[in-house]
C-alpha cells in the first residue's frame, strides 16, 4: 500500500500506530539536520514491512491534521484565504510537532484544530536556507522506505525508485497532500471546503504560492536519468550528476534575480521552471514557452547539444546551466524588470551572481 494511499481516511486511531511511534522515539523530539541523519542512519537497518506500516500511520496522522480549520488556526502567515501565499512546508512542519509530541497530541489538536498554535515556533525560511535541510518528517520517511524497498530487492533499482534530493522529495510530499486534500476526493470537502468550491486556475496557484519555495526552478533530472539508468541503490543525486546540477544552478539564477525579493513580484507570483533536456528529447515546438498572464505556471525548455551532454566535471555542470538558463530566460517573453534582466545578461555571459 503506497505512503499516500490512505491520506484523507481515518482506519485506526493514534494510539493504535505502535509502529508509527516505535519508529519516531530515536529522533527525540528533534527533525534537525543533525537528529535526522542519525535516525535514518538507525532506520536504514529496519525491515521495509515495518517502515510501510509505519509510512501508512503518518499519513493518517496528516489526514487528520492536515485540514484548512488546522491552517486557518495558525493565522497570518499560513493560511488566511486564498487571496495570500500558504506557507505549507511551514505549516507541515508544524504539524510535525504535533507528531513527535505523540499519540496524545495528535488526538487532541486533530479534535480541537485551535491548540496547534501550541506548537507554532516554526520559522518562515527563505528559500536558500529552507530547501533539502527543514523536509517534514513525511519526506524523511518517504525516502527511507523508497530506500528500503530497493536495497531489500522488493523493487529494481532503477533511477525513479532511488531516493531523490530532499527538496524534490519534498515538493512531490506537499503536492501529494495537497491534492488529497484539494483535488475533490473522499473526505476532501471536509478538510479543505474553500479549496474544494475553488476553480482550477486558482487552486493551481495555490499550489505553487509558498514563499520556503524557490519561485524559479531549473531541472535537469532526465538527463541525470539517461546517464546513471543502471545506477546502484546507493546513487546519490549531488553535483556529480546532472540532478544536484540543476539544484545548484537553481540557486544561483535565484540569487541572481534578487531571491524572494527579487522578480517574483514583477513576474506575478509566477513558477518559472526550466526543463533541461538533450535535442532527441526536445519537443517539436522547440519549447515555446506560454507565457499567458492567466497561468501562473511558465515551463521553459533548454536543449542542450551533444558537446554539453558531454561535460562531466560537476562546477562546470553548474556553470553551463547557468549560463545556459540565464540565457534562455533572457530571451523569453516574461515580464522582466531592469535589474533581472542586467542581471540574466551577466550570467549568460559567465559573470558570477
Amino acid at each position: 500500500m503506497g505512503l499516500f494511499t490512505k491520506l484523507g481516511r481515518r482506519t485506526s486511531s493514534p494510539q493504535e500506530w505502535a509502529q508509527l511511534w516505535e519508529l519516531l522515539v530515536p529522533l527525540g523530539g528533534q527533525t534537525t539536520p543533525d537528529a535526522v541523519d542519525r535516525w535514518s542512519r538507525w532506520a536504514r537497518a529496519l525491515p521495509a514491512e515495518t517502515l510501510t506500516v509505519a509510512a501508512e500511520q503518518l499519513a493518517e496522522a496528516y489526514a487528520l491534521l492536515d485540514t484548512e480549520q488546522h491552517g486557518r488556526a495558525l493565522a497570518v502567515e499560513p493560511f488566511t484565504g486564498l487571496d495570500r501565499p500558504f506557507a505549507r512546508m511551514r505549516f507541515l512542519r508544524v504539524l510535525d510537532r504535533v507528531i513527535l509530541a505523540g499519540p496524545d497530541a495528535v488526538q487532541k489538536v486533530a479534535d480541537a484544530p485551535e491548540l496547534v498554535r501550541g506548537y507554532d515556533t516554526v520559522h518562515l525560511l527563505d528559500p536558500e536556507q529552507s530547501l533539502g535541510s527543514t523536509a517534514p518528517a513525511l519526506v524523511h520517511l518517504s525516502r527511507l522506505l523508497d530506500e528500503a524497498r530497493v536495497l531489500g530487492g522488493q523493487s529494481a533499482p532503477t533511477v525513479g525508485e532511488l531516493p531523490q534530493p530532499e527538496e524534490t522529495e519534498a515538493l512531490r510530499a506537499m503536492m501529494q497532500l495537497e491534492h488529497g486534500s484539494a483535488s475533490g476526493g473522499w473526505g476532501s470537502s471536509r478538510r479543505w471546503p474553500t479549496l474544494r468550491s475553488a476553480k482550477a486556475s486558482r487552486r493551481t496557484r495555490f499550489s505553487i504560492e509558498d514563499p520556503e519555495i524557490a519561485w524559479i526552478d531549473v531541472d535537469a533530472s532526465i538527463l541525470c536519468e539517461d546517464e546513471s539508468g543502471d545506477a546502484p541503490a546507493d546513487h546519490v543525486h549531488d553535483e556529480s550528476c546532472w540532478t544536484g546540477a540543476g539544484r545548484a544552478a537553481t540557486l544561483e539564477v535565484y540569487t541572481a534575480l534578487g531571491g524572494a525579493a527579487g522578480a517574483q513580484h514583477e513576474l506575478c507570483h509566477r513558477q518559472v521552471g526550466v526543463e533541461v533536456v538533450s535535442a532527441e528529447d526536445a519537443t517539436a515546438d522547440g519549447g515555446a514557452p506560454d507565457v499567458d498572464e492567466a497561468l501562473p505556471m511558465v515551463l521553459v525548455e533548454l536543449v542542450l547539444t551533444d558537446a554539453e551532454l558531454a561535460v562531466v566535471d560537476p562546477p562546470a555542470r553548474v556553470a553551463l546551466l547557468v549560463r545556459r538558463s540565464a540565457e534562455r530566460l533572457a530571451r523569453t517573453a516574461l515580464p522582466w524588470s531592469a535589474s533581472n534582466r542586467t542581471a540574466l545578461v551577466g550570467l549568460a555571459a559567465g559573470q558570477a551572481a
